[in-house]
């Protein structure tokens, strides 16, 4: 009777027994899901080259007795217009952002050397004159924004853009009188920091998971490229001065190919 008893009784308890049991046992955590198709976002780092092609026109006048601002006479004005052309190769520096609806979004930028060379020549009152201009590094500052197909990335960009530009204006012939015992041709190199803008766009491809190809159009407009410069002559008693005011305009286009590589990131910062 009294094992009888006992039976029931734990019988009833194990009910109650079971839940507290069964509270102290702890499932493992399931870990989140993994982020599913290509990842785009993330800092980067890459090479690139291509070719570059454009336009360049020249305007200018020559003054004796100096600058029209300090009592020079201006002799003759003068426009031409050219082209430069050649290859290049460079690096960039980047980051992307892809967000959930799979717009990517971030900047770029970029440094190139090359050897762009381009030539002018053009003759008014009587005054002829030949230019060249040669660039021999140049970059872009921009922002990209794009749509990601998984490891496809099509995309638009556009911002800044600087080069480093060489110039060189000759003058190859004048009226005979015009500039007392002067000598043609005469030639006046110089050099100034072209600031413009750009604009384009391309498509990059993931081929591994942390490496992408790419290939880009990009526009780029230089305005107001100027200097003033002075031939070095003087008259037959070296009072004087020819000096020469150059504005130049330049339009060009580059076609480049080129590689990132995703760089890794912190723990937590794209969180």
């Amino acid at each position: 009777m009294r094992t009888a008893f006992l039976l029931a009784a734990a019988m009833f308890a194990l009910p109650a027994i079971t839940p507290v049991a069964a509270a102290d046992l702890s499932l493992p955590a399931k870990e989140p899901p993994y982020p599913t198709g290509y990842q785009w976002t993330g800092f980067y780092i890459g090479g690139n080259g291509g070719y570059e092609f454009g336009n360049v026109k020249d305007f200018g006048s020559v003054t004796v007795g100096g600058v029209p601002a300090a009592g020079g006479v201006t002799v003759s004005g003068f426009s031409s217009s050219g082209s430069n052309s050649g290859g290049f190769g460079g690096l960039q520096f980047g980051f992307n952002y892809e967000f959930p609806s799979h717009i990517v979004a971030g900047f770029e930028a970029d440094a190139d050397w090359g050897n762009l060379n381009g030539s002018s020549a053009g003759c008014a009152g009587g005054v002829c004159s030949s230019g060249s201009s040669n660039i021999n590094n140049f970059g872009t500052l921009r922002i990209r924004l794009g749509y990601a197909f998984d490891n496809v990335l099509p995309f638009g960009t556009g911002g800044g853009a600087w080069a480093d530009t060489r110039w060189s204006s000759t003058i190859t012939a004048v009226p005979a009188g015009a500039f007392p015992g002067l000598a043609v041709p005469a030639n006046s190199p110089y050099s100034t920091f072209a600031i413009g803008y750009t604009a384009g766009g391309g498509v990059e491809v993931g081929v591994l998971h942390n490496v992408t190809f790419k290939a880009e159009y990009l526009w780029e407009q230089f305005n107001g490229v100027a200097q003033t410069y002075n031939y070095g002559f003087a008259d037959a008693a070296g009072t004087i001065p020819v000096v020469g005011n150059h504005s130049a305009s330049m339009t060009l286009n580059t076609v480049r190919v080129g590689f990132n590589i995703l760089l890794p990131a912190a723990p937590g910062w794209f969180r």
